[in-house]
């Protein structure tokens, strides 16, 4: 018989941002080499290498491009508390079984980016079956429409006719099966009373 039903929801949001190094000459140190014409000295395709000021150095370098993104993560759990047949010590009458140990969402969208600014969203899933089988899969969901040729274009599913939220992409499945005889088996939490010696 469920004495109790749990359900966990923990949201995260996640901003990350840095400026774009990159093109600051007093990190990233561009040498003049336009000067040397001579193809035989020079390799034309190293005229636009960019050298960091900071190699070797003991903090490192900073960062190259700029970063500008905003992510956001849900987190489920879903547990319920029975009744646990096999005790008979009445130390433990009750044991938590779970239904969802994990189901995880994951989106981000990406300020820096010129198109496709939001993310696929991935969702992970995982529980524990029995005490040996756990089942776990993943998908992914596309936001974006895509035309005739199956190109994505930067237009959300949303303003499409008829109106979808997200389209399917990728989904997983997969199973773990412990083939260790001890697995899921407690130990005894009854004394045991030594033998008295003579």
């Amino acid at each position: 018989k469920i004495q109790a039903i749990r359900h966990k929801v923990t949201p995260s949001v996640t901003y990350s941002f840095a400026p774009d190094y990159s093109t600051r000459t007093s990190v990233f140190q561009r040498p003049d080499l336009s000067g040397l014409n001579n193809p035989l000295l020079v390799d034309p395709a190293t005229i636009n290498t960019t050298f960091n000021s900071f190699n070797g150095s003991l903090f490192g370098a900073p960062g190259g491009a700029q970063q500008n993104v905003l992510a956001f993560t849900l987190q489920n759990a879903l547990e319920i508390k029975v009744r646990d047949p096999n005790d008979s010590t009445g130390l433990s009458p009750f044991k938590k079984v779970d239904i969802i140990r994990n189901l995880n969402f994951d989106i981000n969208y990406d300020f820096t980016k010129p198109k496709f600014k939001l993310s696929t969203l991935d969702v992970a899933y995982s529980t524990q079956v029995s005490e040996k089988l756990a089942l776990n899969g993943g998908a992914r969901f596309d936001p974006y429409q895509r035309d005739s040729q199956g190109v994505p274009i930067d237009e959300y599913l949303f303003k499409a006719n008829p109106r979808r939220l997200l389209r399917l992409t990728t989904a997983s499945l997969g199973t773990t099966y412990s083939f260790n005889p001890t697995t899921g088996k407690r130990k005894s939490v009854v004394p045991r009373v030594a033998p008295l010696s003579n």
